[in-house]
């Protein structure tokens, strides 16, 4: 740990000294938990270590062969809590810590502390970011995607046929994962248009968004609905994740009152009012109701 070095007369220091002067120095509690999205194992102290001192060497973490674990104690800012990063699911470990250990009021712990910890099992998964949502065709950076331990993915690109888009939302239902009977529903409102495997850098037990490029895939530039679907490269699960997303460069602002709709066209590039673009309103059985332009101030 590397940390600015406390003046003796710094009231950083001295304040705490006083406030913890009558506490006992031990060891509250020894748990797995989440630093800063990893898995991590997490020592709790009654009393805050001097962030200065070198109390690297009286920590001591081990496999259960024997095999000292490499890796550093992070300190939190309070000094209470200590985080151990490098750990793997599903392992064993003794964590040994000596006596001599001391606090920011002199005290050291009353005995040497030991004890073992089994970690959890961290299962490898991928989803995407949301079930639903708009990929600008200029400004979009891309699809987003959570993953944890997964560093390859596959996904599958289906463009809604035009003249299938009200049956198709009519048919989306919520849910981050659809199941095989469902997607062949969707495949048949749908193209299919485009399909690739993405790699990306992992962190090992840690939860990480990424960004999947598509602004330079051109099966994916004219505008309209999509859905795509990922998977796990040889794995072949009944329910597959799933989203779908608007490209377009046409913001809808819509205003409802009893027997109106005031509908404005933006501009997602820029904000400027559209004119002249043509918009149709359908039923739910896909049937044209209206169809008119919008004026100057992009207002239908």
């Amino acid at each position: 740990i590397v940390s600015e070095p406390i003046s003796e007369t710094s009231v950083s220091t001295i304040k705490p000294v006083q406030d913890y002067s009558r506490t006992k120095f031990e060891i509250l509690d020894f748990a797995q938990r989440d630093y800063k999205g990893v898995s991590s194992l997490a020592l709790v102290l009654s009393v805050p270590l001097d962030k200065s001192s070198d109390f690297q060497p009286f920590f001591i973490l081990e496999r259960k062969d024997g095999k000292k674990v490499d890796g550093a104690w992070l300190l939190s800012d309070n000094g209470k809590e200590l985080f151990f990063k490098n750990i793997a699911a599903e392992q064993e470990y003794l964590l040994t810590v000596y006596s001599n250990l001391k606090a920011i009021n002199n005290k050291n712990l009353p005995q040497r502390y030991q004890q073992s910890i089994t970690t959890k099992a961290i299962e490898a998964s991928v989803s995407f970011a949301y079930e639903g949502g708009i990929l600008p065709l200029e400004q979009a950076k891309g699809l987003p995607i959570y993953s944890v331990n997964t560093a390859q993915v596959d996904i599958e690109f289906h463009r809604v046929k035009q003249d299938k888009l009200t049956e198709f939302l009519q048919q989306w239902r919520s849910g981050s994962k659809k199941s095989t009977w469902q997607l062949d529903k969707y495949s048949q409102l749908s193209d299919f248009v485009y399909s690739a495997r993405f790699d990306f850098p992992i962190e090992k037990n840690k939860r990480e968004q990424f960004i999947i490029p598509i602004n330079n895939i051109n099966e994916l530039t004219p505008a309209g609905i999509y859905f795509a679907v990922m998977k796990v490269p040889g794995k072949y699960d009944y329910r597959q994740a799933v989203s779908y997303f608007v490209r377009s460069n046409i913001g809808i602002h819509v205003r409802r009152y009893p027997g109106q709709l005031d509908v404005y066209l933006r501009s997602l590039a820029n904000g400027d009012a559209l004119q002249n673009i043509q918009v149709s309103l359908l039923d739910k059985d896909n049937q044209l109701l209206t169809q008119t332009q919008s004026d100057a101030q992009g207002k239908l």
